[in-house]
């Protein structure tokens, strides 16, 4: 006699995004993860083959698949959190290591999940350069991320301003707003800026990036050193 087929119905929970995206997200599968899992072992250091492997895991459990291809890196990453909440409970087992010069113990700990996670909020208040020029943000999807660490795979300086630049979504100049333009637009009308505001677009920039990260005070028992671990790799810690 053939096992039995588990027909449970999918159960969706609404989740708020970094973004401000609202979406809906179910647990995944044991079949998800091992999938998941065994192809990731023939990635070994690709980096972007893995990260691109684990946003195709993560969005295979949000409802609406056409917002799923637009979620930033740092959308993704809440959504690991929530995701691993949701299939595998909040308790994540790790490894702590003492940071103290003399000691470096080992001890195998727990972190609750709801207790440790940094979320900021992308702002999307316009930044107004000067008189003349106020420029409105967006949080670009990890799909554009990936494909510009691709293209500037060593060129850390390129890769900032690429960043910058297409992460753009909008121009207010002496009154009339720009919504349409191209990456190579956008290039040369920042190449007419001065360096100063350059400079403050970049600053301004970086304050309202959104950013999801774990954090968690660890004491040593063997030495009774305090230290703070802080894990900005959130997709590979939770998911591989």
């Amino acid at each position: 006699m053939p096992l039995p087929t588990i027909n449970e119905s999918i159960m969706y929970q609404k989740l708020l995004l970094p973004s401000g995206k609202n979406i809906n997200i179910r647990g995944w599968k044991v079949k998800e993860e091992k999938e998941l899992l065994f192809a990731s072992e023939k990635l070994e250091d690709n980096d972007i083959e893995k990260a691109k492997l684990i946003a195709k895991f993560l969005k295979s459990c949000i409802e609406d698949k056409t917002i799923a291809d637009n979620l930033s890196e740092t959308d993704l990453k809440k959504l690991a959190i929530e995701l691993r909440k949701i299939s595998k409970g909040d308790e994540v087992e790790y490894t702590a290591v003492c940071t103290a010069e003399k000691c470096k113990f080992k001890e195998d700990d727990v972190m609750k999940l709801s207790s440790v996670e940094m979320i900021k909020m992308f702002d999307l208040s316009p930044l107004n350069v000067n008189d003349d020029l106020i420029l409105a943000f967006k949080d670009i999807s990890l799909d554009q991320s990936i494909e510009l660490r691709k293209r500037f795979e060593k060129e850390p300086a390129k890769l900032i301003f690429y960043y910058l630049i297409n992460s753009i979504e909008a121009v207010t100049f002496k009154g009339e707003t720009y919504l349409n333009f191209t990456e190579k637009e956008m290039e040369e009308f920042i190449d007419q800026l001065n360096p100063n505001d350059l400079n403050k677009i970049y600053n301004e920039f970086e304050k309202k990036i959104s950013s999801v990260k774990i954090v968690k005070r660890n004491v040593c028992k063997k030495c009774g050193s305090e230290s703070i671990i802080e894990i900005e790799d959130v997709l590979g810690f939770l998911i591989l």
